[in-house]
Order: C-alpha cells, then structure tokens, then sequence
C-alpha cells in the first residue's frame, strides 16, 4: 500500500515545547468536538436540550425529562440544532485533521480558536 502524502518533507526537529502545544490543543478540542457532536448528531438528539449532560444544574432541579424537552421542541429548531451539530463535528474533524496532513498550520488553528471563543 502506497501512500500519496507523506509527513517526511515536514521537519519537526527544530520544534520547542510551544510548538507542540501549538499542535496539541486544535487536536485535543477538535477530537473533543467531533465525538461529543457526532454523537449527538448521528446517535442521540436528546444531548442537544440534555442541561445536565456535562453537569448537574443548581438553580433549577425541576426541569422536566430531555424527552419531553425534545418532543415539544419545534421541527424547525430540532433541525437546526442536528445541522449545528454537524457542523460542529465537521469543525471538529478539519481542526484535528489538519495537524496531521497540513503541517505547520498550528499557529492558525490556533487564532482560529481564539475568534471562535470570542464570537461565542
């Protein structure tokens, strides 16, 4: 088996410790957004409106069930929120992907983080 790319022409041994966290984030938080919203996507749509999915909540502990949550939510919005999820599983895939087949992309990655945390 042959491959068509190799990471060879890439040279990493000039790189320091802040060359590898340049690298390591994008690929942890984009290995963390694409399994956390393909799941939700392609498995189980009641982790779109589940607000203890990550914690429990304090201030409001009589919520009604993520099903009924998810039945009342309107077609229109629970499409939206199955399309988000994609997209974010796709911004997931290409932020860890492109550590590994566009080499020295690290530091954009990383901006691209930083103006996705301020849009937020």
């Amino acid at each position: 088996v042959r491959l068509f790319f190799s990471m060879k022409s890439y040279d990493t041994r000039d790189y320091n410790w802040v060359d590898y966290v340049r690298m390591g984030i994008p690929c942890f938080i984009g290995a963390l957004l694409f399994c956390g919203y393909s799941q939700a996507t392609l498995c189980n749509h009641l982790h779109f409106v589940d607000v203890t999915m990550l914690a429990t909540t304090a201030s409001r502990p009589e919520l009604p069930p993520r099903d009924e949550i998810w039945k009342k939510t309107p077609t229109a919005a629970r499409f939206a929120a199955i399309s988000a999820g994609g997209w974010g599983a796709s911004y997931g895939l290409t932020l860890f992907c492109m550590t590994f087949f566009e080499p020295g992309c690290q530091r954009g990655l990383c901006i691209s983080l930083m103006i996705l945390c301020v849009w937020w």
